[in-house]
């Protein structure tokens, strides 16, 4: 047995050329949490001033959606992870050689030496891993995607925080599966006059990437104060805030050519840099401004769009009096002159017993006059009528649900006392007589209830499909017949 071990283990080869990207495990995704700030004295009203404050930076910090590895902190962060993948790889290890000494105390038949010969390779291959990543130099690494996404962890998606730190930021990490916790510890100095100390701990570079204190009062912005700083370094780069505010605030706001909002927008951590900003609405000039965003930098944009230039037009109808709509908004009752911009929109006229009519306004628009068919076969009235045989009929079963419960909550009470009266020394068969009538009487008119509400049920179930038969035929074919 000893030998057939030793011959196989000195007839392997090592397996060689592996890389970076083999060995060390990049995370395509950073977990950030944000937990509730410590106190150092049991106090209530220090509690919720620690879970305040800590929610306040969750409401600010939820914004942040990317991270980029600066690169100050590049090089610990390599560290971390051939550390962290270094301890998975001994893990690993271990397992492989509990699976082959279990193995080697075996008989080791044909199967079994295969699965040896294969544990004895894995083994060799994670060593070689686990030599590569000790001599690995940081500097020779390069990352996959130096901008990784940020995602939150549940409890903070549901406006939770996480529990203070009761031993370290390591063991809090852990517990929490997350790669960067912002915490922080809160103290009262004096009356009114309280300390905010913040902290941002990296998990995988194992140390405190930021911690500030600020003191003051407590209607005073502590957490603004420390909010600047603690960004920069979540972020791993410098930012700007931008604002911008539009008239008409229907008008799309578009970032790189990307929307960002309409009417209004605001981008609280934005990346340094040059920016294309586009604010466009149909009827109204199209406005390109290329801006630049500096650290630190809260730029606010307002811009009023000029109107296209457009001639008055009437838009007139047959029937007369027919509601016009410029896309959801109402303009007026026909006949009506348009003085607005109103080009590359969606004209509706309505007028009821007629039918819509639907047309787009053109870039050149002129007078229009549109005649609307009358609608002869309205379904209109056929759904309404559907819809209130419906409500009828569900209101008459909702009417009859307390009948079956009371009779059948008098039944058992009645049962309970018959049972105590059949016991007791003053039994009267013939009282006994007619009490059981009456349960009987009881029973039987619950049943008649019961019945009678699951009759009402399935006429309330049958008039529903009828009602929704009928709206959906209204739109399937709105020309026909109802």
């Amino acid at each position: 047995m000893i030998v057939f071990i030793f011959l196989i283990t000195v007839s392997l080869g090592f397996p060689c050329g592996i890389g970076a990207e083999e060995s060390l495990k990049e995370p395509t995704e950073l977990r950030v949490g944000v937990g509730e700030f410590r106190v150092h004295v049991e106090s209530p009203t220090l509690k919720q001033l620690g879970q305040t404050v800590g929610r306040m930076f969750l409401e600010k910090l939820q914004a942040l959606e990317k991270k980029r590895i600066h690169p100050v902190e590049r090089e610990g962060f390599i560290r971390g992870l051939v550390k962290k993948s270094r301890i998975e790889e001994l893990k690993k290890l271990d397992e492989l050689y509990r699976k082959r000494d279990q193995l080697a105390l075996s008989s080791l038949k044909e199967k079994e030496k295969s699965a040896y010969i294969e544990l004895t390779t894995r083994i060799h291959e994670s060593i070689q891993r686990i030599r590569y990543l000790e001599n690995l130099d940081p500097k020779e690494v390069t990352l996959e995607t130096e901008e990784k996404p940020l995602k939150w962890v549940e409890a903070n998606l549901k406006g939770e925080l996480l529990a203070p730190v009761r031993s370290t930021y390591r063991d809090a990490c852990r517990e929490a599966r997350i790669d960067y916790l912002v915490t922080g510890e809160v103290e009262e100095i004096f009356q009114d006059i309280i300390s905010v100390r913040v902290i941002l701990f990296s998990d995988i570079e194992g140390k405190v990437l930021y911690e500030k204190e600020t003191m003051g009062t407590t209607r005073e912005p502590l957490v603004d104060q420390l909010l600047p700083e603690l960004v920069t370094h979540l972020l791993g780069i410098e930012y700007g805030t931008l604002e911008i505010a539009v008239q008409p605030k229907d008008a799309g706001i578009f970032l790189n050519g990307k929307l960002v909002g309409i009417g209004k927008t605001r981008k609280p951590f934005l990346p340094t840099g040059e920016y294309r900003v586009e604010i466009q609405r149909p009827g109204y000039q199209f406005l390109s401004q290329e801006i630049l965003i500096t650290p630190g930098e809260q730029r606010n944009i307002e811009v009023t769009l000029e109107a296209v230039a457009v001639e008055p037009f009437q838009i007139a109808s047959l029937p007369s009096n027919a509601t016009f709509y410029v896309g959801a908004e109402r303009k007026g009752a026909t006949p009506l002159y348009l003085e607005e911009a109103a080009i590359d929109s969606i004209g509706r006229l309505e007028k009821e017993g007629y039918k819509a009519s639907v047309f787009p306004l053109g870039s050149q628009p002129q007078d229009l006059q549109v005649v609307l068919p009358k609608d002869l076969f309205s379904w209109k009235d056929r759904v309404e009528r559907k819809r209130e045989d419906f409500y009828r009929a569900f209101g008459w079963f909702v009417l009859s649900l307390p009948l079956p419960i009371l009779l059948y909550g008098y039944y058992e009470n009645e049962s309970f006392r018959y049972i105590q009266y059949s016991k007791s020394s003053r039994y009267d068969p013939t009282e006994a007589g007619k009490w059981t009538d009456r349960m009987n009487g009881l029973y039987y008119g619950y049943l008649g209830t019961l019945f009678l509400s699951s009759s009402l049920l399935v006429n309330a179930l049958t008039t529903l499909m009828d009602y929704l038969g009928t709206g959906e035929a209204s739109v399937k074919y709105p020309d026909q017949k109802p």
